[in-house]
C-alpha cells in the first residue's frame, strides 16, 4: 500500500484525481479512495470473461509488488491489451520491455511508478495497446509455449545439452 499511496500522491500532481479511478479485483479494504482517487472494488471474479472485461476496461495495470515470479496479473492484463507498470523484478522483466510494451520502475521507487503511469496515459501512446497484445501473444500463447517445450524435449532426446 505504501508504494501505491506514494505513487498516487505523485500522479495527482499531474492529473486531476477526479479523472482517475483505481480498480481492485479481490477483497474490499477499508479505503474508498486514495488521495482523492476513487477505488472501485470488483470483488473476486471467477469467470474468465468477467476478468478479461475488467482488464480491457482499464487504461493501465499497476503492479507495485517488489517480489513475484511471472505474475498472472501481468500476463492476463497484457493478453487483454492493457499495458502494465511494475517494478523491475525478476519474472516481470521477461514480460515487460521498458517503454515498448509497458514500463519498468526501479524496485521500491513509487515516484518512478507514477512516471510510468503518466507515460502510459499520455496521448502519444495510442498504439501501445496493440503492441502489448501482440507481445503477450508471442510470449504466452499456448501454441508458442508448446512448441518451445517440444523443442526442449527433442534436444533432450537427441542428447543435446539444454
Amino acid at each position: 500500500f505504501k508504494y501505491l499511496d506514494a505513487c498516487v500522491e505523485h500522479l495527482t500532481k499531474s492529473f486531476d484525481p477526479s479523472s482517475l479511478a483505481i480498480v481492485i479485483m479481490g477483497v474490499k479494504s477499508a479505503y474508498d479512495s486514495i488521495r482523492g482517487v476513487d477505488i472501485i472494488y470488483t470483488g473476486y471474479l471467477m469467470d474468465d470473461l468477467d476478468i478479461a472485461l475488467v482488464y480491457s476496461a482499464c487504461d493501465v495495470c499497476l503492479f507495485p509488488s517488489k517480489a513475484d515470479s511471472t505474475p498472472n496479473t501481468i500476463k492476463e492484463s497484457m493478453s487483454c491489451g492493457t499495458p502494465c507498470v511494475a517494478f523491475d523484478i525478476e519474472g516481470v522483466q521477461e514480460m515487460i520491455t521498458h517503454k515498448i510494451n509497458g514500463y519498468l520502475a526501479p524496485v521500491g521507487d513509487p515516484i518512478e511508478l507514477a512516471e510510468g503511469l503518466k507515460w502510459v496515459l499520455s496521448s502519444n501512446n495510442r498504439g501501445l495497446s496493440m503492441t502489448v497484445r501482440d507481445s503477450a501473444c508471442r510470449l504466452h500463447d499456448p501454441q508458442v509455449i508448446v512448441k518451445k517445450y517440444l523443442a526442449v524435449y527433442a534436444d533432450i532426446l537427441a542428447g543435446k545439452t539444454v
